[in-house]
């Protein structure tokens, strides 16, 4: 007469077989929230992941187009042109808070800080190579505006990302003829 429902335990309440209890529901639609809520991280995780490695493509690509660009000048006017205008912008990029001159794009060569005029070629850069003999003269004590064979220098862009402060720095070594 029972075949359909069961009873259990001893105070005789009747359980439907087919159907699922509160629990059980319950228990599953806790695991569905925990997994979806797993999904959604991952999701703005890679959002964010996004946004940085667009933001340093951009600053990669400018640190390469202002190496090609200086590539194409002429070789002796390089140091005194980037020299005297070594700040630059970088379209997609914002400046950082406290950065006094708002560029994000700054060319370093290897000056001493009382002669920022002069190439140094005792400047201690190990990064750069430095010290290191610029003009050929078999001595590494000069400083030199004109007359290098070898230029060494940074570019390096610091900006405010999505993801607090960035920066980028590539080093390189251009020569003349």
């Amino acid at each position: 007469m029972h075949a359909e429902k069961g009873y259990s335990g001893s105070a005789g309440i009747c359980r439907d077989e087919a159907g699922f209890s509160m629990i059980e529901v319950t228990a599953a639609a806790g695991i569905l929230v925990i997994a979806t809520m797993g999904l959604m991280a991952a999701y703005v995780s890679a959002m964010s992941l996004i946004g940085i490695t667009s933001e340093t493509t951009l600053a990669s690509q400018a640190a390469r187009r202002k190496v090609e660009e200086m590539q194409e000048t002429a070789f002796d006017t390089i140091f005194a042109a980037y020299n005297a205008n070594p700040d630059f912008a970088v379209e997609g990029l914002v400046a950082r808070d406290n950065d006094p001159d708002g560029f994000v794009g700054k060319i370093i060569f290897p000056t001493a800080p009382a002669s920022p005029d002069l190439l140094d070629e005792s400047f201690l850069d190990r990064d750069l190579g430095m010290p290191r003999d610029l003009n050929g003269n078999d001595d590494m004590v000069d400083r030199i505006s004109t007359g290098y064979s070898l230029l060494p220098l940074r570019i390096r862009i610091e900006w405010q990302g999505m993801s607090g402060p960035r920066d980028l720095e590539i080093k390189t070594l251009l020569t003349g003829g």
